[in-house]
């Protein structure tokens, strides 16, 4: 009889440990499968918000690329790069989550990667393709959608010669009263001029001697009236020229120089050039009425193309 007792005792103590062990172990599962699908939960909310994220970086770059390539003030890679560079890094809150859009695409000397350069698929379109990353995040948890976005701009083939009637007619319709300058005032010997458009409206236009003039890099200058150079001095136009003079008298030693391409309109231009003098055109140079007997006096030489015969090249 107690020996059954003991047995009874010992089975129930068994089943009460055995009991414990198999809720501990099912608590623990229970627990276990409630934290993996609050993670799935939230990973699907961070899915979630990582796809909104992609949608507005997608629906704003269309609408960058649509406006770019609708205005013609600028080239449509400068444009979509200043975009990129607006959208570097965007952030939004949405409830109790968020999402973070990076496009990696800096402007030159920052940290990030540069904006991309136009690649050319042929003659007639570049590409820029731009590379973005949408994270969505819901409490520490992060689902990351990677992608590109590419815009082709369709590249019109212009000649040298149209690229420069081109600028010359820019100049003759943008150019303003305040781009008027007197370079000829005689208050100093030496006359730099930042980079920039001037416009010489030039009225028997006398330089002593050793007086020079230079325009700097990126210049626009357009020579109207009259020029008269005497006295071993120097004009240098770092850009493009524009010559539209109706005289030219130059004497001993004195020359200008262009270090870009030019428009020069011969047909009612009066040259008086003396020994040593000359024009000398590093880039291309387009003549206008380009009458033979002018030409040979204006002692001019081109490094580039022009559109007529028998000009020396510069380096010869």
């Amino acid at each position: 009889m107690n020996n059954n007792k003991g047995m009874a005792l010992v089975t129930v103590l068994l089943t009460i440990v055995v009991t414990m062990i198999l809720l501990g172990t099912l608590t623990s599962i229970i627990l276990s499968t409630g934290e993996q699908t609050q993670r799935t939960q939230e990973n699907i909310q961070a899915d979630s918000l990582a796809m909104m994220g992609q949608e507005y970086i997608v629906s704003s770059f269309q609408v960058a690329a649509e406006r770019a390539a609708a205005q013609e003030d600028e080239p449509v890679d400068v444009k979509m790069n200043g975009w990129a560079v607006k959208h570097a890094s965007t952030e939004r809150s949405l409830g109790e989550g968020s999402y973070k859009v990076e496009v990696p695409c800096s402007v030159p000397d920052a940290e990030s990667e540069p904006c991309p350069d136009s690649e050319s698929n042929n003659v007639s379109e570049e590409v820029m393709t731009y590379s973005y990353s949408s994270t969505g995040i819901v409490n520490g948890q992060e689902e990351i959608i990677t992608g590109e976005l590419s815009v082709t701009e369709e590249v019109t083939e212009i000649s040298w010669q149209d690229r420069i009637i081109n600028e010359k007619n820019n100049i003759e319709n943008s150019f303003t009263e305040e781009d008027q300058i007197d370079a000829c005032d005689g208050t100093k010997n030496n006359d730099d001029f930042e980079s920039g458009d001037y416009w010489l409206t030039l009225e028997s236009c006398k330089k002593g001697p050793n007086e020079n003039l230079t325009f700097e890099d990126r210049s626009r200058v357009w020579l109207e009236g009259s020029l008269e150079m005497k006295g071993n001095n120097r004009m240098t136009i770092n850009g493009f020229a524009y010559f539209d003079l109706a005289d030219l008298y130059m004497n001993g030693g004195n020359t200008i120089i262009v270090n870009g391409d030019a428009f020069i309109e011969v047909g009612n231009l009066n040259v008086d050039m003396k020994n040593n003098t000359g024009i000398s055109i590093s880039g291309d140079a387009y003549f206008e009425n380009a009458d033979p007997g002018t030409l040979s006096e204006l002692n001019i030489c081109v490094d580039g193309n022009t559109n007529v015969e028998n000009i020396p090249s510069c380096e010869e």
